[in-house]
């Protein structure tokens, strides 16, 4: 267990985050579980990694690893861990648990968990300081995730304690509005974008049934080279605010060359985004929906990205309608239509999933699709041969990328 951090994903993008780890220096991967990593890197190279990762939701540092026969005995194991180094007794703090099968099998709820080690971390300040932080389950200053796992013993298992380095997941990018709905949090839909075969400099993009336009911001970020954090960064620099818990942590522990270090790395990444979203480019991405709320969305989308006109181009007009563009000749079309709900699918949908496969095939001979789906039955409906399939989670949903090629 060498790991000292654990970065998360949606669950089907852990081999993207594999590859951008790696890019940001990670020499091995150490242990790559469902929705995650575990891995080890030197502190400079994990700031550019937390700020540029397109596909991950939140990064972890590692506090504790040790073993538990019971979750009693996950009070005795922190109560003497030092928990002030972490935060202040004036701080709100969350407990989260995650059992893999053998743990749930065996422990089952995973509040009590939580509540052991919500008690050990209290007492301990109550020894040292003789103050104790309050709990906050929705919007805590700290937030500590207890993963336990079974081990080849049936009657042992491994315990990890790790300090949330996020705060508000690095999904948020900045660009939604709080109130505003999206089918596909972004660092999805990034992880969507990436998993095509789109030559961002020389090939258009295009989303037929846009909604809020996320997709189409994700591609570009990507198309420019900015950081995904670009927003946030920039509200910390030129507001001064705390955008992500790293900056917290680095003030409880009063070093400033650590914080030096990290505000460096976002200056990089402020000032790159500036001149790349000054730069001209050549050619917009396309987005077309027929809802007239779902434009007023995408406008507001690209007003908070900091994006216009020439770089994402929006417009009124129906998916069975759409053509592709006059400039550039090749490109791809990528776009997440309604899939109904649990309760099955209706004729309208299957009807609209028949008929766009009838345009793609019929009106965007020499391009490739992407399509988005969370039902078989929907997916049924599209006559053309698929070339390629990855298989993603949308929350809870098990989703489909389809790739067709068209001839």
């Amino acid at each position: 267990m060498k790991a000292k951090y654990f970065a998360s994903c949606p669950k089907g993008l852990e081999d993207l985050l594999v590859q951008e780890a790696k890019s940001f220096g990670v020499d091995e991967v150490l242990f790559k579980v469902k929705g995650g990593l575990q891995f080890d890197l030197p502190e400079d190279k994990l700031f550019d990694f937390f700020l540029h990762s397109r596909v991950a939701s939140r990064f972890y540092l590692k506090l504790q690893h040790f073993k538990i026969k019971k979750l009693d005995d996950l009070h005795a194991k922190n109560i003497n861990y030092p928990w002030t180094e972490v935060m202040g007794a004036n701080q709100s703090f969350k407990v989260q648990t995650l059992f893999d099968f053998q743990a749930k099998k065996e422990f089952r709820n995973s509040m009590v968990a939580s509540l052991k080690l919500k008690d050990a971390l209290v007492d301990h300040f109550r020894q040292k300081t003789n103050k104790r932080p309050d709990v906050d389950t929705k919007m805590p200053d700290v937030q500590i995730l207890l993963r336990v796992e079974g081990s080849q013993k049936p009657d042992e298992f491994y315990a990890t304690t790790w300090l949330d380095l996020t705060g508000k997941p690095l999904s948020n990018r900045g660009y939604r509005p709080p109130q505003m709905r999206a089918p596909l949090r972004e660092n999805l839909a990034a992880g969507l974008v990436l998993s095509t075969d789109w030559d961002s400099k020389n090939e258009f993009l295009l989303d037929p049934m846009c909604g809020s336009g996320t997709i189409l911001v994700e591609a570009q970020m990507i198309r420019l080279g900015i950081a995904p954090t670009y927003l946030r960064v920039g509200r910390m620099i030129n507001q001064q605010s705390e955008e992500f818990a790293l900056q917290r942590l680095l003030w409880v522990l009063n070093n400033p060359k650590r914080l030096e270090a990290f505000q460096r790395s976002c200056d990089r990444v402020h000032k790159q985004a500036q001149k790349a979203l000054a730069a001209p480019v050549d050619f917009p991405l396309y987005g077309v929906d027929n809802h007239p709320q779902a434009l007023e969305d995408a406008k507001t989308t690209l007003r908070l990205a900091l994006m216009n006109d020439t770089h994402i181009h929006v417009s009124a007009g129906n998916a069975l309608s759409a053509r592709p563009p006059e400039f550039p000749e090749k490109g791809i079309i990528l776009t997440n239509p309604p899939y109904g709900d649990r309760l099955g699918v209706s004729e309208e949908l299957e009807e609209l999933y028949h008929d766009f496969g009838e345009i793609l095939k019929s009106e965007f001979k020499g391009h490739r699709a992407y399509i988005i789906t969370g039902s078989p039955e929907l997916r049924k409906q599209i006559s053309l041969k698929t070339a390629q399939r990855q298989t993603f989670f949308n929350g809870d949903i098990e989703c489909r990328l389809l790739k067709y090629e068209l001839y």
